[in-house]
């Protein structure tokens, strides 16, 4: 019971600042225009500096030598949630059957499980050392596959991509850490640093609740039928699959729970934006994000509470 109480209340908090956001473009505080800089000033400097931070105070190379094979559980899991994604998608309308299936293979592979780890095992877990070595190449693969759901032209890997602000910041952490020099990194700067990264998770949730409340004034028609099939698959199946995976295959306990948890995360938040580049739904995109949210409050604290009896009875 502790673990759902702790699991709703860290997602409850992530509903509550996208609210503020919500009202915060609502009562016109903010314009809409800067969302767009708000959200490059989260994945490309805030996001970042939390990482390099988290890294530098957390991160010891030399106990953690399985650590460097996190990558490779990342490529086979997401193998799997491709697969997953594309055999769920059929349930779907012909019309919509893309945008199910990105908002499903597209997960929040960052923010919010960065906040459960936070909540249930501390701002300093080794979780969430795993976390960011296991999703590492995520940004590299959404954004360059996720506008080939919409083309069948050619597309060139787009390395500034790939070499996104988040890896590089990664890759220098782990560097200096490994060559043992972190030592001489001046206090102030980690803690400045800190100060960038904390402020991720609140900017990009107001930015959520922002662009939830511009589609909700352009939100046409909703698509109940949709919108409860997302549910069914999203937030119920997927946790289940991994649920009864980790019950009956013996892998790491630390891999188990990335798992489950990305698993149970709604989509990414970035969907409804990308969208209008590719020519997609974005309205039944939005709709399947947020409904997805909302039903998180009930679906990600079942889903942790009983991988954590899962956890206690096999270890």
């Amino acid at each position: 019971m502790q673990t759902f109480i702790i699991t709703f209340q860290a997602v409850a908090v992530l509903f509550f600042i996208g609210f503020v956001g919500f009202l915060l473009l609502k009562k016109k505080f903010l314009p809409q225009n800067i969302l767009g800089p708000l959200s490059s000033l989260v994945l490309e400097v805030s996001l970042p500096s939390l990482i390099f931070v988290k890294l530098i105070e957390n991160f010891d190379p030399y106990q953690s030598g399985d650590k460097i094979l996190l990558p490779l559980y990342w490529a086979m899991f997401s193998i799997v949630l491709f697969i997953l994604s594309y055999l769920t998608s059929h349930i779907s309308k012909k019309e919509s059957k893309k945008e199910f299936f990105i908002s499903l293979f597209f997960q929040n592979a960052m923010f919010i499980p960065i906040i459960l780890i936070s909540e249930l095992y501390g701002d300093n877990s080794k979780h969430l050392v795993n976390l960011f070595l296991f999703t590492v190449f995520f940004p590299a693969l959404f954004f360059n596959t996720y506008s080939l759901f919409y083309s069948k032209k050619n597309q060139k890997i787009d390395w500034k991509k790939v070499f996104h602000p988040v890896f590089i910041a990664l890759t220098l952490a782990v560097i200096i850490k490994v060559i043992n020099v972190h030592t001489f990194i001046p206090d102030f700067l980690i803690g400045g640093l800190g100060f960038i990264g904390n402020m991720a998770i609140p900017l990009l949730t107001i930015v959520l609740g922002g662009i939830v409340y511009i589609d909700f004034q352009q939100k046409g028609k909703i698509d109940i039928l949709e919108i409860l099939k997302f549910i069914f698959v999203k937030n119920i199946i997927f946790p289940a699959v991994a649920l009864i995976f980790i019950w009956y295959v013996q892998i790491p306990k630390d891999i188990s729970l990335l798992i489950v948890i990305l698993s149970a995360v709604p989509p990414l938040t970035a969907l409804p934006v990308v969208m209008d580049r590719v020519g997609g739904n974005r309205p039944l995109v939005n709709q399947l994000l947020v409904s997805s949210m909302f039903f998180c409050l009930i679906s990600i604290p079942v889903t942790m509470s009983i991988y954590d009896f899962i956890i206690r009875a096999k270890y």
